[in-house]
Order: structure tokens, then sequence, then C-alpha cells
């Protein structure tokens, strides 16, 4: 059996999950025994009955949040508010890398005045560069998503115990 590298195996399993998502919601697997049809009467049928609070407007930077924010005002949920950098820089450090920020970049954040500063921190924390690489790439970024969907895919029962 051939070795498929970190960047191969999350190229796959995003193609999937893009396509699953691409044909709606009617199209995702459901388990056993799920009482979607139920669940949908009881959440739809109480949309109407829900107050709709208009807080701070949200800026629209793409499609993305064209998208969430029309479905945020449809189902009636009220924006939060923004989050500080500081936890804005925890949640986005645990979310794409499954670490907490070190202190230095912590105060490097804090500090930094752009207004795009967000947006470069995100870039910054998915940067897999393969340029120059003669082993396997190795970023926070790459090793938490490849260990994630590896294991969603239990990639290590196909290739024996213990190997990657």
């Amino acid at each position: 059996m051939s070795h498929c590298n970190p960047v191969q195996i999350s190229a796959v399993v995003l193609l999937y999950a893009s396509l699953c998502f691409a044909q709606g919601p009617n199209h995702l697997p459901m388990p056993r025994g799920s009482n979607q049809a139920e669940l949908s009467r009881l959440t739809v049928g109480n949309l109407s009955a829900l107050p709709y609070f208009d807080s701070k407007p949200a800026i629209r930077r793409n499609y993305i949040d064209d998208f969430i924010f029309d479905k945020i005002r449809k189902d009636k949920i009220p924006l939060a508010p923004l989050a500080s950098d500081v936890e804005y820089l925890r949640r986005v450090s645990l979310d794409l890398t499954g670490r907490l920020p070190e202190p230095d970049l912590i105060r490097q954040f804090v500090k930094d005045t752009a207004p795009d500063k967000r947006e470069k921190l995100v870039d910054t924390l998915m940067a897999v560069t393969t340029k120059g690489v003669t082993a396997k790439p190795s970023t926070p970024f790459l090793d938490r998503w490849t260990y994630f969907f590896a294991d969603l895919f239990r990639v290590n029962g196909l290739q024996g115990h213990g190997r990657t």
C-alpha cells in the first residue's frame, strides 16, 4: 500500500466534506434511528415565535459571511459581541492548532494596531509551506487536522497498528 502524506489526506478530506455540504443538509448522512422530521418540526415551527434582536451590524467581508449572517437573521439569533483581541487569539489558536498561543505572540498581537491583524493571524496559523521540505511537512495546523482526519478515517487501521 502506498504512503499518503498529510497534505494529500487533508486535501481528500476537504474535497469530500465540500461535496457533502454542497448538496445541502438533506444529503448529509443521518444516524440510524434519527428523528430528522421530528427535529425539523420542532425547530422550524418555533422560529416565528422567537423575537429578533437586531444587535450591532456585523461587517461582511465575503460570501461566507453573507451566508452565515443571512442564516442568523433568518433564524432570529442575536449576534454575540466582538471578542477581545486576547480572547480571539486564544480561540483561533485552539481551534486551528489545538495549542494555546505563546506569550510573545499574545503581546505582539495585542500591540498590533493594523485593522486586518485577525485575518493575518489566521493566515499565519494556517500557513503550510512545502518549499525546500524533504521530509514530511509539519506545522501545528497541519499536525492537528491530519491527526483528526486520520483518526476519523482510521488511517492507522489501514496501514497497520502504529505505522504512519
